[in-house]
């Protein structure tokens, strides 16, 4: 059913796009482009964020993407369109070999290995594109729900 198949276990992935080729997608695109803009300032990169592609993900029923990063991006984004309940966390993983090394009495957000975001609707997530991260499983309850998310990249 895939197009294209990188990350994604199941489901469909469109083909990247570039802003300008599917005019609808202009406006989300211009949205991303003004939060990517602020991310770059805060991190202290000077230059103007570089559209590096953004395409389509359809995730039925048991569906979900393995992890993964983004090698030729700086930031990347994902928005979730559409994201029924069940349908999964977005999950980033820690960069560094921490919990091979430092065993802790209680877990604390210092010493966590894993950040689950919720896919909520028209929520946007952006991170730099080196980290780790995959989309859990659709666990929807009606077998035809899907969860529809834009990822993006930003050279």
């Amino acid at each position: 059913m895939s197009d294209v198949v990188i990350s994604n276990r199941g489901g469909w992935q469109s083909p990247p796009y570039n802003r300008g080729q599917i005019s609808e997608f202009d406006p989300l695109f211009d949205l991303v482009y003004e939060h990517i803009t602020e991310a770059y300032e805060q991190f202290g990169i000077k230059k103007k964020p570089k559209d590096g592609g953004f395409w389509v993900n359809i995730n039925k029923k048991y569906d979900y993407n393995i992890s993964h990063n983004h090698p030729s991006a700086f930031f990347a984004a994902v928005i979730y369109l559409k994201a029924p309940k069940n349908s999964g966390c977005f999950v980033m993983e820690r960069p560094d070999p921490l919990d091979d090394f430092l065993r802790v009495d209680e877990r604390n957000p210092n010493s966590y290995c894993t950040w689950s975001v919720p896919t909520d609707e028209n929520k946007l997530i952006i991170f730099p594109a080196y980290i780790r991260h995959y989309v859990e499983q659709n666990l929807t309850e009606e077998d035809d729900d899907e969860r529809i998310s834009i990822a993006f990249n930003f050279g």
